[in-house]
């Protein structure tokens, strides 16, 4: 039972980890594209 939590916890950690890389790298590509227009 114990194993199920904590793989559902682990899973959704991954989860945010990932959009959050995402959304890191999203920021990092619109900050290059704004200094490459200047």
């Amino acid at each position: 039972m114990l194993m199920i939590i904590y793989s559902k916890l682990l899973i959704v950690h991954l989860n945010f980890v990932s959009v959050h890389t995402m959304h890191d790298l999203m920021i990092a590509a619109g900050v290059s594209h704004t200094l490459i227009q200047l």
